[in-house]
């Protein structure tokens, strides 16, 4: 089914920055677009009219103006008197961000130091409401005790924060609670580790996911495995689609290979075809199918042709009956 728009609708338009849809559309929840709506609508912000028409909370609707301005989507150049003060977090620096150090051992926070935090913090407030609305409940204290410690401890920022927690829903991970806040904590701490601390560079490591669980999930069909594969086998199977641009019957052509000398797949086996393939020039499948193919052995000795002379038996019985044994003395 296709859809375009209604002509009829056409008569009164306004505009949005298409960044809405770039960039923030994985983020935003339905108060967010609610809200820049009906600021896009009117072309200003008056929060009781505006709490008043999308019926949500005069905090709510200042909420969700604050994730467009951390967004970068909006500006934030005065505070009216019935409104909370708006953080406006600062453009990351063109260099790329240095990677935070964690220490090994540290203090857990507890949910009193959570909730304490929370009413001394604007931005940890924030991200504590925007990730019970991504998550459609309330957030248990062992949860909260967990945003704290990778908003204090591993120093991420909020928003930054509010992506993962996305990519971790969108991908399973919320299943299990304590499996959910050791996913949030380990993952948050690679990124810490790699420097990835601003949206900028966290919007490249989630394209970046996406695009290896695309070619796991390409590969797996494409070679027919029963079992998934292992974190390293996706890392080969990335470099084999991605970066070495391989086609489907190059790689269906090196699994054969693979399987008729080990008998089933082997990532490993499979890569040093390729690698070979990739020194030797070779990037069509009919010029791999011809390397894969068996090689004649190059020291075999020509079979006898039809014309050549073949020894009738009578020779050798006549050779034998000639034949007389020489003896040799001593001295």
């Amino acid at each position: 089914m296709t859809y375009q728009w209604n002509s009829d609708s056409l008569s009164a338009v306004m505009a949005l920055p298409a960044a809405v849809a770039d960039r923030a559309l994985k983020l935003a929840g339905a108060p967010q677009l609610k809200v820049l709506l009906w600021f896009a609508r009117h072309g200003g912000f008056d929060v009781q009219a505006c709490a008043a028409a999308v019926g949500m909370t005069v905090g709510d609707c200042c909420d969700a103006m604050q994730f467009w301005v951390e967004m970068g989507i909006l500006r934030a150049e005065g505070t009216a008197e019935d409104t909370p003060p708006v953080v406006v977090t600062p453009a990351p620096a063109p260099m790329p961000p240095a990677p935070v150090s964690v220490p090994e051992t540290v203090t857990r926070p507890s949910f009193r130091e959570a909730v304490a935090r929370q009413k001394s913090s604007p931005d940890f407030d924030y991200l504590l409401k925007m990730a019970e609305q991504r998550l459609g409940r309330t957030i248990t204290p062992a949860e909260a005790e967990t945003f704290l410690y990778i908003y204090d401890t591993v120093g991420l920022p909020a928003e930054v924060i509010l992506m993962l927690l996305v990519y971790a829903i969108r991908n399973g991970k919320v299943k299990s609670r304590s499996g959910f806040r050791s996913y949030l904590e380990k993952s948050a701490l690679s990124w810490a580790e790699n420097g990835i601390t601003t949206v900028a560079a966290a919007e490249e490591e989630l394209c970046r996911g996406e695009r290896r669980h695309a070619v796991r999930e390409h590969v797996q069909t494409l070679f027919s495995l029963a079992r998934p594969l292992t974190l390293l086998q996706v890392e080969a199977a990335v470099r084999w689609v991605d970066e070495w641009h391989f086609s489907d019957e190059m790689l269906l052509i090196a699994l054969a290979k693979c399987r008729e000398k080990t008998g089933d797949f082997n990532a490993n086996y499979v890569n040093r075809i390729l690698e070979g393939w990739l020194a030797d020039g070779i990037t069509t499948a009919e010029q791999a199918a011809a390397a894969a193919a068996p090689r004649k052995r190059q020291n075999a000795k020509p079979l006898l042709s039809d014309e050549a002379a073949v020894p009738d038996a009578t020779d050798y019985e006549r050779a034998a009956a000639d034949w007389r044994p020489v003896y040799k003395g001593k001295g």
